[in-house]
Order: structure tokens, then C-alpha cells, then sequence
């Protein structure tokens, strides 16, 4: 349609393998994010290619919520989470215990908790542990050097927001703990680092503070159109782009992960776990790690992104202070 040449770039496991090494010192901190993959091996393309600079569409989801868990964390912060928080909290504590106790899924038991202790429903996107994981996953030493935890850092961006702007609907609020949170410390510092590891520069015209702005002061039911996200920027780019193109299911820029770790990944992602010296530390449940292992090999669930987050500390550790 508009006469691009396009590049597609294969990446095999054994190239990502390859690479994983370098990985570790170009992030400089644990950033346990599987899109770091085809981010270096897209920006090597493009340098390779002669290109200086590039425009990334990080921004337009936290600005004009894009993502699918963005509407259905709105439905149910409308109808089933509102209906509980206008409980009494002795009732809301009853209905939590009555869930232990029947032996509800740990994250149904913990948004309960949450709701019991007035905490906030979102926390945020790509949370690796929960609180109610992170009882397991570390130790005792593990859970002393934690002396804060991550729900009261969120709870402070809520306050935040309601402070500078008291009227701000559940979506803004869901934007701006993304703003203050994943966006800085893990999207745009991600490409950050792999645009520039291959000499390039990375623009985000999303995040145009004009744009953004305008974008955030948007309520929910322009942004929002029951499941169908980003509803006014799709509504915009009718006009220069096909529908299948515009109303095309989101994909995530990810890798086989699932898999690779099942598979040409497993034994270097072990060897990574067990011999790190974070392991004197003392700070994590290894029979917690190992028994992740086990139900993920098994194809009895998919820990993928928790066993990659770890894997990525351990290797970053052993990199720096091994």
C-alpha cells in the first residue's frame, strides 16, 4: 500500500542463546524482560542497514489504553470490585477468609485481600511475584531485606494522582501508575539501552507531552469501547490506514518463550539458577524455584516469565559481583 520495503529478521534460539551473555552487560541492572531479545536483534538490523534513527510506539498504550487488561480491570473496577469496597471491611475480611477456606486460586484470594485491607486493585502490568508468591519465594533473610513492599510504593502513585486531580476516572489512574512506574524504569529505559548499544537513536512521538497530555485528559469512554482498546487513536488512523490493519488483534513484541524454556533453554537457564553465587545470600526458596521448574517442564503451567525474571538476576549477579 505505501511502498515500504520491509525486513523481516529470523532469530533462532541458538542466536538468542548466543547473545544472552552480552545481554547481561548491556543491561547493567536485572531487567528480567523477555522483549529485550528482539529488541537487540531489530536494532542490529537496523544499524546494519544504515539507519540512524527510528520512531517506537512506546507511550500510546499508557496514554490511550491499549491494553485488553486495561478494559476488563474497568468493567470489574465498575461493577464487582466497587460493589465490595462498599462493604463494611469486617464483611470484606469474612468473604476473603470464606475463599481461603473453600480454596479459591491464589491470585482471586489475593485480589480479595486486597480489597479487604483497602489496597488497590491494579498494581500494575508485567508484575512478576505477587505478595502471596513472594511468601514463598523467599526466604526469611529474603523477606527481611524487603522492608517495603511493592503494593505500598503503587499505593503512593494512586495517591498521587488523586491528589493533582481528584476527579480522575479508573482508566487515568491505571495511565498514570504506568507512567510512574513501567514505562520509565522498564519500557523506555529498555529501548534505551538496545537502540543505543547499536548506535541508534530512539524517538517516541507518543510521549509528545502536548499529545500526551491532551491523550490522559481523555475519560475511559473515548479511549475504551467495551473490549476494543485505543478507540479514539484507531478511530483517527482510519483515515490513512486499512481497517484489518487498525482493528488487528495487539500483539506483544515477544519470543517463544514458553517453549524455549521447555526446551534449548532449559539446561542453560538451570545451570544459570544454580550456579550464581546469589545463592549464598540465602534470599530465595530454592525448592520454590526448582518446583516452578518442574511444573513448567511438565507443561503443568507456564512460569516463563517468572523463571526468566530470575534467570536474569542470578545471570546479572554472577556478571557483577561473581
Amino acid at each position: 500500500m505505501f511502498g515500504c520495503r520491509h525486513t523481516e529478521v529470523p532469530v533462532t534460539v541458538e542466536e538468542a542463546l548466543a547473545y544472552v551473555p552480552q545481554m547481561v552487560q548491556q543491561q547493567d541492572e536485572p531487567l528480567g524482560d523477555p522483549a529485550c531479545l528482539p529488541m537487540h536483534f531489530v536494532s542490529r538490523a537496523a544499524h546494519q542497514a544504515g539507519i540512524k534513527v527510528v520512531l517506537v510506539g512506546e507511550g500510546s498504550d499508557e496514554v490511550f489504553c491499549g491494553y485488553p487488561l486495561f478494559a476488563s480491570l474497568l468493567e470489574t473496577y465498575n461493577g464487582r470490585w466497587s460493589r465490595l469496597q462498599r462493604l463494611p471491611r469486617f464483611l470484606r475480611q469474612v468473604i476473603k477468609r470464606g475463599a481461603e477456606l473453600a480454596g479459591a486460586p491464589g491470585g482471586r484470594v489475593d485480589v480479595l485481600r486486597r480489597a479487604a485491607e483497602d489496597e488497590p486493585l491494579y498494581l500494575g502490568l508485567d508484575v512478576v511475584f505477587f505478595d502471596f508468591e513472594k511468601a514463598r519465594l523467599y526466604t526469611e533473610a529474603g523477606r527481611r531485606a524487603m522492608p517495603r513492599r511493592a503494593v505500598d510504593i503503587v499505593s503512593s502513585y494512586y495517591r498521587e494522582i488523586l491528589e493533582r486531580r481528584p476527579g480522575a476516572d479508573f482508566s487515568q489512574q491505571m495511565s498514570y501508575i504506568e507512567l510512574r512506574n513501567r514505562l520509565p524504569e522498564l519500557l523506555l529505559m529498555r529501548v534505551d539501552k538496545y537502540s543505543m548499544a547499536h548506535s541508534l537513536e530512539a524517538r517516541a512521538p507518543f510521549l509528545d507531552y502536548q499529545l500526551a497530555t491532551y491523550a490522559l485528559s481523555l475519560p475511559a469512554s473515548i479511549k475504551m469501547d467495551g473490549p476494543r482498546t485505543k478507540a479514539v487513536l484507531k478511530d483517527a488512523a482510519h483515515e490513512w490506514l486499512p481497517r484489518d490493519v487498525v482493528e488487528r488483534t495487539k500483539q506483544g513484541f515477544r519470543v517463544p518463550l514458553p517453549a524455549w524454556l521447555r526446551g534449548e533453554l532449559a539446561p542453560w537457564g538451570e545451570d544459570v539458577l544454580r550456579r550464581s553465587p546469589i545463592r549464598k545470600l540465602d534470599l530465595f526458596d530454592a525448592g520454590f524455584i526448582d518446583e516452578m521448574w518442574r511444573r513448567h517442564r511438565e507443561g503443568r503451567a507456564d512460569h516463563s516469565f517468572d523463571l526468566w525474571c530470575l534467570i536474569n538476576l542470578f545471570g546479572w549477579y554472577e556478571q557483577w559481583f561473581g
